[in-house]
């Protein structure tokens, strides 16, 4: 691609020595042409070099890259800057170099590319220059910077944070003003510094379905920390229009590591859900129907979670990877999704519903966990009278599910440290003849005693077991959300 690359210090212009320097060194009797991002300091001192440079005697000459489409329409008279649509330029009049053609082929293609390329960026956060120690701007928690360049200044205006797909829009609307994608385009998508793989992914889905809405064929497609600036969080969209001898040279081999491959593209395509096959929902002897009471706390609980969400989270974040918060808080909003239905159904069906509702709804391990304790009381009460005996086997049995799919068992730090407390509470007063809500007051207090104990205990199964002692002090995230879900059956029967 380049024979040279020039460095100044962080943000600024190599001074004219430099330049001059590195031109001498790769020069030969073809020439050398130097390709230069529209910066003062560039110019100036790329220009200088390259005066003196032709004294003395080399065939030299000089290409400007102002790819930034955000400052095309600005008054003011230094133009558009040079950012990331610069390395097109680099990779293009690389290639034909390389090639064979002459000084003048050569430079005609790289001024062809950088006036045809445009780009657009955006920002999320500002960059810290080493020797200054603090961001070179500031934003607000819902403001993001839009079109800014590659040496940490601010944008041309502060924009509302929006969603990916709009603030795509946004750049690719802009971009389609100065670009004609009539035969394709190629397509850039540059990491400024700290966006991640899967925000970069995110963008680029965005991209791939709005030019296809605008019929825009996109023929080659690449991602990655092409020009960053820095440890700025955001991107910058690059477009150039393309034709046989354009990506002939985009496609040629290099020995430059950093050059991304071409993303392919598949087609986008809905594969029909397979029909699910028909479940009888055959009650038990009694074919027992909750009442509205038992819905009622039914929604109490899912409110409960929906609350105390913060709560789960910060505990979780504390010794685990901290959704477990959100994760129930999906489940519970799963759950009142459908609570108008529950008293359409049998107890069983609607155990076997909630079951696969928490399956799909609940991410990570907790909601494979959860289910299958739903699944497996559904399955239990199916073949029985519903009591509170049975129910309260049901139940066991359901928390054996739980430590048999889990690998785990009391005592090993999960929310089967609260579980099998209140099952044994739940049997045992049955057993015994005690009222309903005296049995639910027991099962709700071994439950949170349950939980306290896991505070002691070092973590043997899921995230927090790589924290090793420092769990100690903590109660189980799992099981403090199972105590609270006792608590609340207890309080609103």
């Amino acid at each position: 691609m380049l024979s040279a690359a020039v460095c100044g210090d962080v943000f600024a212009s190599p001074n004219q020595e430099q330049i001059l320097s590195s031109i001498r060194a790769v020069c030969g009797s073809k020439g050398c042409i130097l390709i230069v991002k529209n910066y003062t300091g560039d110019r100036i001192n790329f220009g200088l070099a390259m005066e003196t440079a032709r004294e003395e005697g080399f065939l030299v000459d000089m290409v400007v890259v102002s790819d930034d489409c955000a400052l095309l329409d600005s008054e003011l008279s230094i133009g558009a800057r040079g950012i990331a649509g610069t390395v097109f330029v680099h990779k293009i009049a690389g290639e034909a170099a390389k090639s064979g053609l002459d000084f003048d082929e050569v430079i005609n293609i790289a001024r062809s590319v950088a006036s045809d390329v445009k780009t657009m960026g955006v920002g999320l956060t500002a960059c810290t220059i080493p020797a200054v120690g603090k961001p070179n701007f500031n934003l607000g928690e819902n403001e993001v910077e839009f079109g800014l360049g590659i040496h940490g200044e601010p944008g041309i205006e502060k924009r509302e944070l929006l969603t990916s797909d709009e603030t795509v829009k946004l750049l690719v609307d802009k971009l389609n003003n100065y670009v004609n994608c009539e035969n394709g385009v190629a397509v850039l998508v540059n990491n400024l510094g700290s966006t991640t793989s899967m925000e970069l992914l995110v963008v680029i889905r965005s991209i791939v379905r709005l030019l296809g809405e605008y019929n825009v064929n996109i023929v080659r497609l690449y991602s990655g920390p092409i020009m960053t600036s820095l440890e700025m969080s955001g991107i910058s969209i690059s477009f150039l229009p393309t034709d046989e001898t354009r990506l002939e040279y985009l496609d040629a081999n290099t020995l430059v590591q950093s050059w991304p491959k071409n993303i392919g593209i598949a087609n986008e395509y809905t594969v029909p859900t397979p029909q699910k096959p028909i479940l009888e929902e055959e009650g038990s002897e009694t074919d027992l129907y909750l009442t509205k009471e038992t819905v009622a706390v039914i929604v109490q609980v899912c409110n409960m979670l929906k609350e105390n969400e913060e709560i789960f989270t910060e505990l979780d974040r504390k010794i685990g990877d901290g959704d477990l918060g959100i994760n129930l808080e999906k489940g519970a909003n799963a759950i009142l999704e459908v609570k108008d239905s529950l008293l359409q159904k049998p107890v069983i069906g609607i155990f076997r519903e909630i079951g696969k509702i928490l399956q799909v709804a609940i991410g990570g391990s907790s909601g494979p966990l959860l289910a299958v304790l739903f699944l497996r009381m559904s399955s239990l009460l199916k073949d029985t009278s519903i009591t509170p005996g049975n129910w309260a086997k049901a139940f066991e049995y359901g928390v054996n599910g739980i430590s048999q799919l889990g690998n785990s068992e009391e005592g090993m730090r999960t929310m089967l440290d609260s579980l099998y407390p209140a099952s044994r509470a739940l049997n045992e007063g049955f057993e015994q003849g005690k009222g309903v809500k005296s049995v639910l007051l027991e099962a709700s207090q071994a439950a949170q005693e349950g939980a306290e104990r896991s505070s002691q205990i070092p973590a043997l199964r899921g995230r927090s077991a790589y924290l090793g002692d420092r769990v100690i002090g903590t109660p189980d995230p799992g099981a403090v959300a199972m105590s609270y879900i006792f608590k609340e059956i207890y309080s609103s029967f």
